[in-house]
C-alpha cells in the first residue's frame, strides 16, 4: 500500500499543474484532458473516482471490489460516488470491512489537497 500511495502522490503534482494553467484548480468538478483521456478532477486534483481517475493515471489494473471481485486486478476498489474518498485494497483483502487498505480522499476546496490514510489493522 505504501508503494501505491507514492505512486498516487507522485501524480497529485503533475496533474494540479496542468490544472492550475488551464484554471481547472478551483473547480469543485471538472474534467481534464491528459495523453487523450479525459480525467475526473475535484479543485484540479483527481477524483476519488478509479475509472474515470485512477485507472487513466497509473500503471496498474483495478477492479471494483464488489460488483468484479472475481476479475483479477493489481488492486481493488470500493467507493461510493456520494462519498468523497476511495478505498485501495489489496488482492489478498478485497473487502474494506477487512480494514486492510489505502483510502484516498480527494480535495475538499481549492485551499486543501487530497490526502491519503492507510489502515493496516486486519492486514
Amino acid at each position: 500500500m505504501q508503494g501505491l500511495k507514492g505512486e498516487m502522490s507522485g501524480t497529485l503534482p503533475q496533474v494540479h499543474a496542468k490544472a492550475v494553467i488551464e484554471n481547472l484548480a478551483t473547480q469543485p468538478s471538472t474534467q481534464i484532458s491528459l495523453n487523450g483521456d479525459q480525467v475526473e478532477l475535484a479543485y484540479g486534483y483527481p477524483a476519488a473516482d478509479s475509472a474515470n481517475a485512477w485507472d487513466l493515471l497509473l500503471q496498474a489494473t483495478f477492479a471494483d471490489a464488489i460488483f468484479n471481485a472475481d476479475d483479477p486486478a493489481d488492486w481493488y476498489f470500493h467507493n461510493n460516488k456520494a462519498e468523497p474518498f476511495i478505498r485501495f485494497m489489496h488482492p489478498s483483502k478485497k473487502s474494506s470491512g477487512d480494514n486492510c487498505y489505502l483510502k484516498y480522499t480527494q480535495a475538499q476546496s481549492s485551499n486543501q489537497a487530497p490526502s491519503f490514510e492507510i489502515v493496516v489493522t486486519g492486514c
